[in-house]
């Protein structure tokens, strides 16, 4: 004023926004649960906190494994994308469960009763089972069973007499007898 000029002073004045929180995706099995997220723009790492469940091992920087579940367990994780600016870290948590097993029904066809002489020869057993999933697995066991992938009986193997004959359905952890 008065003719006089003042120094002009600037003050850069940095506005960021918050970090995206991770949105966390789940790939389930009957024994693992595999948590994901997309890498978040501007987070510099991220830290996983195991909230509920066990046995875990980090993948890769966007996903987190947890193994050696039982069906139906649920496990919960916390993601934090880590924010060095001013806004700081976002998190976000998540809750998976391993999936149940499968319902199955087995039933073992009838075999009628047999005569154990010199011409008796070994037999392929059957079953009908319903609700099986791809990659499970069926193993013949009992007196008598000589391939238990194929559910051979060999009469001269078994006892005369009742002879308990047991199929076993598998399917990773899964198990129906």
């Amino acid at each position: 004023e008065n003719g006089c000029t003042s120094t002009t002073f600037d003050q850069t004045v940095a506005v960021e926004a918050p970090l995206s929180a991770p949105v966390i995706s789940c790939a389930v099995t009957t024994a693992s649960v595999e948590f994901s997220w997309n890498d978040i723009p501007g987070a510099s790492g991220y830290n996983v906190t195991l909230i509920s469940g066990t046995a875990v091992t980090q993948n890769s920087n966007t996903s987190y494994l947890v193994d050696g579940l039982n069906p139906g367990d649920q496990v919960t994780i916390e993601v934090e994308a880590i924010g060095t600016g001013a806004c700081g870290s976002s998190f976000a948590q998540q809750t998976c469960q391993a999936e149940n097993c499968p319902v199955v029904t087995v039933d073992i066809d009838p075999v009628s009763d047999i005569c154990r002489d010199a011409s008796t020869s070994p037999m392929s057993l059957t079953a009908n089972v319903t609700g099986a999933t791809a990659g499970s697995s069926l193993t013949w066991s009992g007196t008598g069973i000589t391939d238990t992938a194929a559910g051979t009986f060999d009469p001269l193997q078994a006892d005369i007499g009742s002879n308990l004959i047991t199929l076993t359905y598998q399917d990773g952890n899964c198990v129906e007898t």
